[in-house]
């Protein structure tokens, strides 16, 4: 089988584990999240960017970025959790790709260039993180897109 071939099939099914695992992890949430979520949802309602609704404006996330996807996903109509955890695997699926394209360019022999993403794809604070709700798997793609991106 020519190695292309090869790279592809084993890169499917790091991607199907990785979804498969992800969906067995679905359940796990961090607390802070739902910051997040209060405050997207009050600003996609109307409420402005407020914790509660009729009290002082309040800076209480870390990314605007995140804030701004997760509003808009309410805004869309989608449940905001629900919201969270798939941009979450979704910027998880691409980071894996950025990890497959860096690896790729480090060594391109069987099986380095995709033992990377495999271990990551199965590493669990990396599944957990990307499910938590919070910003990790965004700024994950972002800071592998940049090394990616570079050479």
């Amino acid at each position: 089988m020519h190695k292309n071939k090869i790279c592809i099939a084993v890169l499917s099914v790091t991607l199907v584990l990785y979804l498969g695992l992800s969906l067995i992890m679905y359940s796990f949430m961090e607390e802070d999240a739902y910051i997040y979520f209060r405050q997207a949802e009050n600003i996609a309602h109307g409420h402005g960017y407020v914790f509660n609704q009729g009290a002082e404006h309040v800076e209480a996330c870390s990314s605007i970025t995140w804030l701004a996807l997760l509003t808009a996903s309410v805004k869309l109509g989608f449940d905001v959790i629900t919201s969270a955890k798939l941009l979450g695997i979704f910027f998880g699926t691409l980071s894996l790709f950025m990890v497959f394209k860096i690896s790729g360019r480090l060594n391109d022999t069987l099986p380095w260039v995709v033992l990377p993403c495999f271990l990551t794809a199965v590493h669990v604070p990396f599944l957990l993180w990307n499910l938590a709700g919070l910003e990790t798997a965004l700024y994950t793609f972002f800071i592998a897109s940049s090394i990616k991106s570079v050479g």
